[in-house]
């Protein structure tokens, strides 16, 4: 991550997660934004991994249809999940109480 060839647009550091490449072409759109839940719609044409630059926290949940999804820590500070190939809608929520 600290060379001079590591592209963030391209590449990114994943805590826990098996070595995967991910080549897939896709569209991405923030449908609602709030500090505890952030909902997002995704088209991709293979599996690929959604990185969300926002800070990672343990409390963080995702779904990914309405199906729980595991959150990896990204480059650091982020928070990232594995999508499947298709469209789909990723929501990530704060159960912090």
């Amino acid at each position: 991550m600290f060379s001079g060839n590591f592209d963030p647009t391209e590449s990114a550091v994943v805590e826990n997660i098996s070595s995967k490449k991910y080549q897939a072409q896709g569209v991405v759109s923030i449908s609602y934004y709030s500090p505890n839940k952030v909902t997002i719609k995704t088209s991709t044409d293979a599996d690929s991994f959604l990185v969300l630059t926002d800070s990672y926290y343990r409390t963080w949940n995702a779904k990914i249809d309405g199906k729980n999804a595991k959150v990896y820590i990204t480059d650091f500070d982020f928070r990232g999940v594995e999508l499947p190939k298709g469209n789909h809608i990723v929501e990530f929520e704060d159960h912090i109480l």
